[in-house]
């Protein structure tokens, strides 16, 4: 009995490595990557949909955020291009005329099929800041992606006392 439960133990733990590299490359890193400078939006020649469009990112996209977020989601049409921080693509976009209190940042692991969105609102009864992600806390993310979204609804602040 002992020698049936220590092989079903041994054959499970052997799937394990095989799910973690299945996870890693399903973002196809490459293809991924190469979207750094550019706007999310952009479609590429010979492409069929924008970054936030493709695959396993919109599924995910589509898994992560509640559908009141899901509802409002396509007015986050103002945008800055694509940048990397470290191995993850952080994507800002924004509400037009209304930045500094309506944004988004999307986080994507080049490594792992991970994705963070971090949602901030303002309006004049009550402030939000919302994280979502497929996998870990948005506390993981390195410090200067966490500060860079803390400093834009911060600086609003400041604009506001001067």
């Amino acid at each position: 009995m002992r020698l049936f439960f220590f092989a079903a133990l041994i054959s499970a733990l052997s799937l394990l490595p095989a799910a973690h590299a299945d996870q890693s490359s399903v973002w196809g890193k490459e293809a991924v990557s190469s979207w750094v400078g550019k706007y999310p939006s952009d479609i590429p020649s010979g492409g069929k949909a924008s970054l936030l469009g493709q695959g396993e990112v919109n599924k995910t996209l589509q898994q992560i955020l509640p559908p009141f977020e899901q509802k409002n989601w396509m007015a986050y049409d103002v945008e800055s291009t694509i940048k990397q921080v470290d191995h993850f693509l952080v994507i800002d976009k924004c509400m037009p005329h209304n930045c500094p209190s309506a944004f988004a940042t999307i986080v994507i692991d080049l490594n792992q099929k991970r994705l963070w969105v971090g949602l901030f609102s303002r309006d004049a009864t009550r402030t939000s800041t919302r994280w979502y992600g497929n996998t870990d806390d948005y506390s993981v993310l390195p410090e200067a992606i966490r500060q860079e979204f803390i400093n834009r609804h911060e600086g609003f602040m400041s604009q506001q006392v001067h």
